[in-house]
């Protein structure tokens, strides 16, 4: 495994063909912790990454695994829930990250970090199989 600053990536689990056609061909991307799920469906997955302790906490720490370092601004807090992602995808070490974004779980720390951050409005993106947070709110 090669280690990351916000998480990690397992070159060797990295399933397909270098040479693949499609519109995301090419691009590495890593998912929050809390989306295990899509492991236990069989899905392969290139990595791993940080997040805060429950995915409930906007500053971007984790008291287990530390605090992803800040690539806009180093030395300053990444933001959270999903501090790991925006890490990542701000230090250029994947293209894109997945999250879920109930209370700005991927908005704030893509704004901490200098990135861009999508929340899909409220039904676009089936949540099912994902742990409800707040049904009303959650993407």
């Amino acid at each position: 495994m090669e280690a990351c600053r916000a998480g990690w990536v397992d070159r060797a689990a990295v399933p397909g063909d270098e040479t693949a056609d499609g519109p995301l061909a090419g691009l590495a991307f890593v998912v929050k912790d809390s989306l295990d799920a899509l492991l236990a469906g069989g899905a392969n997955l290139a990595g791993r990454a940080a997040m805060t302790e429950l995915a409930y906490d906007f500053s971007g720490q984790n008291c287990f695994y530390g605090c992803p370092e800040n690539p806009a601004v180093p030395g300053h807090l990444p933001g959270g829930s999903s501090s790991g992602c925006a890490a990542l995808v701000g230090s250029g070490e994947v293209a894109f990250a997945l999250g879920g974004d109930t209370a700005g779980s991927v908005r704030v720390p893509s704004s901490f970090c200098g990135v861009p951050g999508f929340r899909p409005s409220h039904g676009a993106v089936s949540t099912e199989g994902a742990a409800p947070l707040a049904p009303s709110f959650d993407t």
